[in-house]
């Protein structure tokens, strides 16, 4: 699995299995993948962003190699695992009512989703797991109005393997002979 297709999964997994997870049913919460504030501008609804941090190649990659009787030879099968660092991010609309749902109410629903059975089940029968959820932080910053406001994020390492499959040259047979001296 590549980064861009376990982005696409981990898309399709929060849009299906998430949503219901957060205050009020998450209707009006979109996920896009990479907030970027300068390019793109600030949403006028709320929005739960994920990025990629950073991801580790873990262990050493398992190798096979399986015969190809239409060619005649080998291919060599390897698979790597890779641990990935996901971040997490929502912005909302400031909103005055006490009962608002808040921007660490729907992080909380998606910290929460990413952990529930169906999921994770998701994830699995494409070939990822959810490794763990890393503790919530908050970034304030100030808005347009000089007012603060709470950034919350949080991180979530995933697993997922890498495969590759490269074709083994055909070798030809070649007969040692041993002679006395």
């Amino acid at each position: 699995m590549r980064e861009n297709e376990f982005a696409i999964l981990l898309q399709s997994a929060l849009t299906q299995f998430v949503k219901n997870r957060i205050p009020g049913g998450g209707a009006d919460v979109e996920f896009s993948q990479n907030f970027q504030p300068t390019q793109q501008a600030r949403p006028e609804g709320k929005a739960v962003y994920f990025k990629r941090l950073f991801g580790k190649r873990y262990g050493w990659p398992g190798v096979a190699y399986d015969f190809v009787p239409d060619r005649d030879n080998f291919d060599r099968s390897e698979a790597q695992i890779v641990e990935t660092r996901y971040q997490f991010s929502v912005t909302t609309p400031a909103d005055t009512d006490p009962a608002a749902i808040t921007h660490f109410d729907i992080l909380e629903g998606v910290a929460s989703g990413l952990q529930s059975p169906r999921f994770l089940a998701y994830l699995k029968a494409a070939g990822a797991q959810v490794l763990r959820i890393v503790d919530m932080n908050n970034v304030p910053f100030k808005n347009d109005q000089d007012q603060f406001e709470d950034y919350p994020t949080f991180d979530a390492i995933f697993l997922y393997v890498n495969e590759y499959v490269d074709e083994v040259e055909k070798l030809t047979a070649t007969e040692a002979k041993i002679y006395p001296v």
